[in-house]
């Protein structure tokens, strides 16, 4: 008899859950305000006229004696008083000429300025001591905004200061300069996404000075390359990291493989980043979380389960309930089971480029 009743009151709380059964919400009370209340002054003010106070004839016009069109010619006669006179707008018109003319002036000035830095590569005299007198040996920083009117002129001149001071350590002073010094100056050529210049500085300049790239010098290539969305230096600057590591030439790093990783998984190429995932994991690599990000979202999406890729760190959270997470590890559990016996780390469909 008592499991009888057990068995009832279970089955009489599932059956109340449904929608149909449950019980309707209480009605709402309605929301009461007055219309008016009082300012500081004691004084009433209309909450339906916001800014409009009701003792004020001029902005409620209750008593209806102003008219709309003594307003209207009141109106006309203050635009007619802020009219300025001809010599005014003369004298204004003047002063617009002359701000035009010096804006000109020193746009040009700039311009002339830059070109001769340009030319003068490796030549250094006056006008360079005032083009870098607001360096860092002076000391004076001021929290002054940037004019980003022609932010390649700004890179430029920016180049041409590291250009300086590598130009005055090797040649003028006879200073031999260390790995990290030329990996500074290709830092200023990739950040500002110069290809070329980074690319000759890479192959010339290491050379000259008898150093060899490091892990530091390719992830700043990688990373430029990929800012530039230039897929195809980048595998190729790719292939040339692993064979110097197999000839054990640089050390493997983890942040070069990881950002090419970043950019298949962005352009939605998932063989290709598994892939190198794949490399990366034979060379004991452990990738950095924000370059797995990407890949993982996308192997989620099709169903694609691989021990390269470790579950998300935000699983619990990211989870509706717990017991979808529990079937979503047990699922990816067989999956990876079933690869170990196959001999493969992933299985894509078809359909996966």
């Amino acid at each position: 008899m008592l499991g009888t009743r057990v068995q009832y009151r279970r089955f009489r709380a599932i059956v109340d859950k449904a929608p149909r059964n449950q019980k309707p919400l209480p009605k709402a009370e309605p929301i009461y305000q007055e219309s008016l209340e009082w300012d500081d002054d004691g004084k009433e003010i209309d909450l339906k006229r916001p800014g409009k106070k009701t003792f004020s004839l001029e902005n409620a016009n209750y008593d209806g004696r102003f008219d709309e069109e003594g307003e209207d010619e009141d109106e006309v006669d203050e635009r007619d008083s802020y009219k300025l006179s001809p010599e005014a707008l003369a004298q204004v018109e003047a002063l617009r000429q002359q701000d035009e003319s010096s804006h000109e002036e020193v746009k040009k000035a700039e311009s002339t300025a830059l070109v001769k830095t340009e030319r003068s590569m490796e030549v250094y005299g006056q006008e360079d001591d005032k083009l870098f007198a607001d360096s860092e040996e002076s000391l004076d920083f001021e929290l002054t905004p940037m004019d980003l009117t022609d932010f390649g002129q700004f890179q430029t001149l920016n180049i041409k200061r590291a250009e300086v001071r590598v130009h005055e350590m090797t040649f003028e002073k006879g200073l031999k300069p260390s790995r990290t010094t030329l990996n500074s100056m290709l830092g200023v050529y990739t950040n500002a996404l110069r290809l070329r210049s980074a690319e000759v500085f890479m192959d010339e300049t290491f050379s000259k000075f008898e150093l060899r790239p490091n892990k530091f010098t390719y992830r700043s290539m990688m990373q430029m390359y990929v800012r530039a969305k230039r897929t195809t230096q980048a595998e190729q600057l790719l292939e040339r990291v692993r064979s110097e590591i197999e000839s054990g030439d640089v050390e493997a790093d983890e942040v070069t493989f990881g950002l090419l990783v970043d950019n298949y998984a962005r352009k939605r190429l998932l063989r290709r980043a598994l892939t190198t995932l794949e490399d990366a994991d034979a060379l004991g690599l452990q990738l950095q979380e924000k370059h797995l990000k990407k890949i993982r979202a996308l192997t989620e999406k099709y169903g694609v389960f691989t021990d390269l890729i470790s579950e998300n760190p935000n699983a619990v959270l990211l989870a509706s309930s717990r017991y979808k997470l529990m079937e979503k590890r047990k699922v990816r559990a067989q999956v990876l089971e079933y690869n170990r016996k196959i001999g493969k780390r992933f299985l894509l469909p078809k359909t996966v480029y």
